[in-house]
């Protein structure tokens, strides 16, 4: 962590440090994706019989919390309810889809952790803009997952990994 999504300072191809500047559209999730997919379909071209190995490592969703502005709008004020609704929606909806036995309770709020309702309105706001980030970061790094799995079937691997 600690780091840039935008604009890493230590990214690596080929043992080679890359030092050049980073497009304006860069996010480092989508180049990890974006890099596998290539590397898919570049395998796919050469030797589709030989077994490869990848491993995909994203480092997404560590701090510091970046994301594109327009993927975190889109979950902006969704969390405004606060955590302990949040927590209480989602357990109902897990026993809802038989996910989990309805005799299992949700689990308490850590001690350590404020009622949201005890939180003022900027801390507020701003525990939803992180929560927002953190969804904006899940989406991008799923939404990249889905691609990687597109190309595994359009090279027809899927199959076989």
């Amino acid at each position: 962590g600690g780091g840039s999504y935008f604009q890493p300072p230590s990214l690596v191809r080929d043992d080679e440090v890359i030092r050049e500047v980073m497009p304006e559209d860069f996010y480092y999730t989508d180049a990890i994706n974006d890099e596998a997919c290539r590397m898919i379909e570049s395998k796919s071209k050469s030797d589709n019989e030989q077994p490869f190995f990848m491993y995909v490592a994203h480092t997404a969703p560590h701090w510091p919390l970046h994301a594109p502005q327009t993927e975190i709008d889109k979950h902006r004020g969704k969390y405004m309810k606060g955590w302990d609704d949040l927590r209480q929606k989602r357990h109902a909806g897990l026993v809802e889809q038989n996910l989990i036995p309805s005799t299992w309770e949700c689990s308490p709020r850590d001690v350590h952790c404020a009622a949201w309702e005890e939180k003022d309105d900027r801390t507020q706001q701003w525990e939803d803009a992180r929560m927002a980030t953190y969804a904006a970061q899940i989406t991008i790094m799923d939404e990249g997952i889905g691609r990687i799995t597109e190309s595994l079937r359009k090279t027809g691997m899927y199959d076989n990994t």
